[in-house]
């Protein structure tokens, strides 16, 4: 970790020499409601009653947990790219046998979160923007976020439920893990992992449950470069290393992996030719794609671990060059293994989520095209990977945030849900339903401009029953989570007035005890 640090820091000092860094871009008009706005800390609020519409099921109660970006401005400086918001938690009590919905909100209080608070700028280096103003300030902001512990623990992505009761708030440094109450949202403080053999600065957001425990996957820059599947127990602690993979690409290039998935006992690692670049990393450079640069002539490789055995068992390759942020989910069918992704050609959508992009007027190409693809692997041979699309004209040539019923995570599915756009606009607008087995794809906008990633919510005890939950975002400002059936037909919604809730990435539903 120290090493790491210290060529971190060497490294920025000397491009620091030659390097102009480019002025802070001041936020533009916005176009997408008030989803992109900053949420003041002052109408964070307990357990406030929403007014709902319509019927929700009598079974439905628990709670959506929410994480995502809450403040994108400091005194002296905006940050300019999606990822770098501040972390704002919500909380959407639902009770079905009263048809009530209540709406708790708070930010996590992290060092990042903290310092711009009370300084007035940015503490550590962001997903897209590099804190400090000015080349001076941009030199001591860089010392003093190395010395704060290097990376942003700006918690912003997901949110995981852990077996404790509690939940961990994560994003991709490792060090970005914060513990939360879920009932309260109250920061509880620093997640501590409890273990020694926690690899690597960084990490996947989106660790996935196997077994009593999460199988994540974390990635090393320095001293040697490489990608580890590890394993830790029910409250994403004790990590146990499982494999180690040394990275496909030349030397020193190492892909960035938002999230990857499991099928059966098989973790796969999809290696895309977007790579670090390290200068940009730290602030000090520019990138084609933020903080990574495109290897065209690269292929993508999977990497395919068995979980059990603790060991790669096939490494394959799609020799088109493709991106992706998730998977819906993986199978083994026989002796093949499916991985379902929303696939994009290159990693231009990384740009695409930068703010003044995301709030210009909306564009027929305001969103780079992606598409419901299942990746299918032959384990019997040596066969290169095999890509499908899935969903049809109705996702309007995008998909992103694909989720399934999560009683079905790493076994065969039907449906799959995503966020798809009606053209033209920047940010996502429908949420979709893809029939895998029919290519059939259908569509619903609830009247919004921006709508958010889907939430499958089991009915306890029914198969195949179940309702998708989503918030969305309408052109007066208003905010909403929709409850609607498989069939993205709207059961209810519950309503908060303009500027009640921003863009969020990850939810995680929380049954009632």
């Amino acid at each position: 970790m120290r090493f790491a640090r210290v060529l971190l820091l060497l490294q920025a000092c000397s491009a620091l020499l030659w390097h102009q860094p480019p002025r802070c871009r001041r936020a533009q008009p916005p176009r997408v409601g008030t989803s992109l706005d900053d949420f003041p800390a002052a109408r964070c609020t307990d357990a406030c009653k929403l007014r709902t519409t319509g019927t929700l099921p009598k079974w439905l109660a628990g709670a959506v947990v929410r994480n995502g970006p809450g403040r994108f401005t400091t005194a002296r400086q905006n940050c300019s790219h999606l990822f770098d918001g501040m972390a704002l938690l919500s909380r959407f009590e639902v009770d079905g046998a009263t048809n009530s919905v209540k709406w708790t909100s708070r930010y996590l209080r992290s060092q990042a979160y903290e310092y711009a608070s009370t300084n007035g700028g940015l503490l550590y280096n962001e997903f897209g923007t590099a804190a400090g103003v000015g080349l001076a300030g941009r030199a001591v902001s860089l010392m003093r976020g190395v010395l704060a512990g290097g990376t942003t623990d700006n918690a912003c992505v997901s949110v995981v439920p852990t077996a404790d009761g509690r939940a961990v708030c994560l994003s991709e440094p490792t060090r970005a893990s914060y513990a939360i109450d879920p009932k309260t949202l109250e920061t509880l403080g620093a997640h501590s992992y409890k273990g020694s053999d926690l690899p690597g600065l960084l990490h996947t957001a989106h660790p996935i449950p196997y077994g009593d425990g999460f199988v994540n996957v974390a990635t090393a820059l320095f001293p040697v470069p490489k990608y580890t599947v590890y394993k830790s127990d029910g409250n994403f602690q004790h990590p146990r290393r499982i494999c180690d993979l040394a990275p496909s690409q030349n030397f020193p290039d190492v892909s960035w992996h938002h999230s990857f998935a499991v099928g059966g006992r098989y973790a796969i690692v999809i290696e895309t030719p977007c790579v670090y670049n390290v200068a940009a990393l730290v602030g000090v450079a520019d990138a084609a794609h933020i903080a990574f640069d495109w290897r065209d002539n690269a292929p993508t490789t999977l990497r395919v671990v068995d979980i059990e055995k603790g060991e790669e068992v096939t490494k394959r390759t799609l020799r088109e060059p493709c991106f992706f942020f998730h998977a819906a989910n993986a199978f083994v069918e026989g002796t093949t293994l499916h991985v379902d992704v929303g696939y994009y050609d290159d990693a231009s959508m990384l740009n695409g989520l930068a703010l003044d992009r995301m709030r210009a007027a909306p564009s027929t190409n305001g969103a780079t095209p992606s598409r419901l693809t299942r990746l299918s692997i032959e384990l019997g041979s040596d066969a290169d990977v095999r890509a499908t699309r899935l969903d049809g004209p109705a996702a309007g040539e995008f998909c992103e945030f694909p989720v399934v019923d999560p009683r079905l995570a790493g076994r065969r599915h039907r449906f799959v849900y995503a966020v798809g756009l009606k053209r033209p606009g920047n940010v996502g607008n429908l949420l979709t339903r893809t029939d895998c087995e029919t290519q059939e794809t259908i569509a619903n906008g609830f009247g919004a401009v921006v709508v958010g990633e889907a939430l499958v919510v089991p009915r306890p005890g029914v198969p195949d029953d179940y309702v998708v939950m989503v918030v969305v975002h309408d052109a007066a400002g208003d905010a909403h989570l929709v409850v609607a059936s498989p069939a993205l037909e709207e059961l209810a919604r519950a309503t908060l007035s303009a500027g009640g809730v921003p863009y969020g990435f990850h939810s995680c539903w929380i049954p009632e005890a």
